[in-house]
């Protein structure tokens, strides 16, 4: 190398060493790339140069998270929290466990577990077709009902907080009748007075009930406030006598007539029930009459049947005893014979 080209690559190493960012192991002479440091390699010039001639990179704002978040997102920000508004609680309805009771019990439905205070109530009943049973207070965290017919009873009850949310939730009634025979109708069109009737099946001697007599349990002669009670089967034995419980005149039903526990032999047989229209009705028309017949707790048939006449018998059914077999009738008849042969 010439005097004149030394003096040159030493000016220029002098001048690179000045520019910003080039350490100063670079761009000075060497022998070797032992002699040019970390990350230089000796050229073919005889100088120290940098593998990577790129500037660094202020990475003060780069995210040295790998992943991606940018650091300056607050990770507790909570601004897509969706709890409710106001104190934070929703109400919670909670109703007492279902019920198992009996016809012509008064039982109660129970929300006041629901929290939290405070909360308006609000209870929905749905009663047994032919029911005309009601809640004494449909707002109260407790209201009562008297079962009038078997079946099933739902009250639903909603609660409201003072933010307007709501919550609901279910308690049911069971209404099992606890006599053995249970007779039970209905009827689609107040106005128009049904009657219903159940003829005795053996007075003991072989002969069956015949109608509006004390062998026939009607709204005239068959206990509680509708007359005195009639003796059937053994004598003096309460258990084996019907009774008539409910008896409605202007209305739809129900009416219903029960034995708590039929009379075996002699006094076994076949029970006749039938229906009279009672005459002078402000409803003449045909109308809708439902019977159910209950046989030990339990729904055993149900009779759907168009009764036409005013003042006229419709033999319904009979039903023999101990058996339990039913047997449908003819329908409308003037005796039992012929209703029900």
């Amino acid at each position: 190398m010439s005097v004149q080209s030394a003096i040159a690559l030493s000016f220029l190493a002098m001048t690179l060493l000045l520019l910003p960012g080039c350490p100063e192991d670079f761009f000075r002479q060497c022998n070797g790339d032992d002699e040019c440091g970390s990350g230089g390699v000796c050229s073919e010039d005889g100088l120290c140069v940098s593998t990577d001639r790129r500037p660094a990179n202020d990475d003060d704002d780069v995210d040295d998270d790998d992943s991606g978040d940018d650091d300056s997102t607050d990770d507790d920000d909570d601004s897509g929290d969706d709890s409710p508004v106001g104190d934070g609680e929703r109400p919670v309805a909670v109703c007492a466990a279902d019920i198992v009771s009996a016809p012509f019990d008064t039982v109660q439905l129970d929300g006041s577990g629901s929290s939290p205070s405070p909360l308006s109530y609000q209870w929905v009943l749905t009663v047994p077709p032919g029911s005309a049973a009601t809640l004494d207070s449909s707002t109260s965290a407790t209201p009562s009902i008297t079962l009038d017919l078997a079946g099933t009873y739902d009250g639903v009850l909603t609660v409201t907080d003072d933010d307007g949310e709501t919550d609901s939730c279910t308690q049911s009634i069971e209404a099992v009748p606890n006599d053995n025979f249970r007779i039970e109708m209905y009827w689609a069109n107040s106005g128009d007075d049904m009657d219903l009737h159940l003829l005795e099946a053996n007075d003991g001697t072989g002969v069956a009930g015949s109608p509006r007599t004390d062998s026939d349990c009607y709204y005239a002669n068959c206990g509680g406030t509708f007359g005195t009670p009639i003796d059937w089967g053994v004598v003096g034995d309460t258990a084996d006598d019907p009774r008539m419980e409910q008896d409605d005149i202007s209305g739809v039903g129900p009416e219903n007539t029960s034995i708590t526990s039929p009379a075996l032999a002699p006094y076994d047989g076949d029970y006749i029930v039938f229906v009279h229209d009672y005459p002078g009705s402000s409803y003449t028309p045909a109308n809708d009459v439902t019977v159910n017949i209950y046989l030990n707790g339990a729904l055993s048939q149900t009779f759907n049947f168009q009764h036409v006449g005013e003042d006229d018998d419709y033999y319904v059914a009979k039903i023999h005893w101990p058996t339990g077999v039913i047997t449908p009738c003819n329908g409308v008849a003037t005796s039992p014979a012929a209703g029900c042969p």
